[in-house]
């Protein structure tokens, strides 16, 4: 491959959807037993579509995030958002944690939380007061239980919860202010993102949210393709579908009803594009679902 080639070749966008039904992965991250390679993938710049939560308990280790360093020592969190692209680079006696998180576990509450906190990427300090290493190796411990156990799901996705809560609290409580210059392109796309999330049902083309912007619809894709590594399209679908799996997965409502809910004349239309996006039909992912539906995460 040329130069020029491998220069204009796509940064990977990973989506935990297609590889993990659970929502959630957690792992036990610890050198001395499973060194990181250089076949890793973890090796490559990439981008994911969900939240990623590393704890540090011991060692140190270090991360590219968008283009800065991050150094983590002993007893500190990092969070990486949906889309920013990271890699890892090196660690040395390191000992704790990798949690990876769909938005839907995240939920409406805390998303703001570290979508509009962490603007500066930097780990932040835990103390033993905080919990969460705790509530992670009771989750890990709980997820090595037989799968036939009474409720051992219902017991993983209340941890899940309980660690998502703490990691806000953590987050919210940071004294230190906000530091660094928020550029244009930053700003646009959270002012897109944020609109997103309010007008997704009744805003479908990229056009309407350049004109809400006041922003011609190629500079808002460019920005916010630049930004994120994904299309004005592509959020609007994300958030779209995002939506519906909570709408299946907490309610009783039909597939018609949530398509209409969703901002979707035709249903049959929006039962393609499920299917397209999540690779099943949206009664397969209720099923799929079904046993947790007495859970409020």
């Amino acid at each position: 491959m040329s130069r020029k080639a491998a220069h204009k070749k796509n940064i990977p966008f990973h989506r935990l959807e297609q590889t993990n039904t659970l929502g959630f992965q957690l792992e036990k991250v610890d050198d001395s037993i499973h060194p990181i390679s250089d076949d890793e993938i973890v090796l490559q710049p990439h981008r994911d579509d969900h939240y990623i939560f590393l704890l540090l308990e011991a060692g140190c280790c270090s991360f590219m995030v968008d283009f800065n360093v991050v150094e983590m020592h002993h007893q500190t969190m990092l969070v990486i958002l949906p889309a920013q692209v990271h890699h890892f680079i090196n660690s040395a006696n390191a000992t704790g944690w990798f949690v990876a998180m769909d938005a839907t576990l995240v939920g409406e509450t805390f998303r703001p939380v570290f979508e509009d906190h962490l603007h500066e990427i930097r780990p932040v300090a835990l103390t033993s007061s905080d919990n969460m290493l705790q509530c992670l190796q009771l989750l890990y411990n709980v997820q090595q239980q037989d799968p036939s156990k009474p409720y051992r799901r219902h017991s993983m996705y209340a941890l899940v919860s309980a660690f998502v809560a703490m990691a806000a609290s953590v987050i919210t409580g940071l004294s230190e202010p906000v530091k660094g210059q928020v550029t244009r392109p930053v700003s646009i796309t959270r002012a897109f993102k944020k609109l997103v999330t309010e007008k997704f049902v009744t805003l479908k083309n990229p056009a309407d949210y350049a004109a809400e912007l006041s922003i011609t619809t190629s500079y808002l894709n460019e920005v916010v393709k630049a930004i994120t590594g994904a299309t004005v399209s592509y959020w609007i679908q994300h958030e779209t579908m995002l939506e519906a799996r909570r709408l299946l997965y907490h309610s009783d409502l039909t597939v018609k009803e949530i398509a209409y809910r969703t901002g979707y004349d035709d249903p049959a239309y929006f039962q393609r594009m499920f299917r397209k996006v999540l690779l099943c039909t949206p009664m397969e992912f209720r099923n799929r679902y079904r046993e947790l539906s007495n859970i409020n995460l």
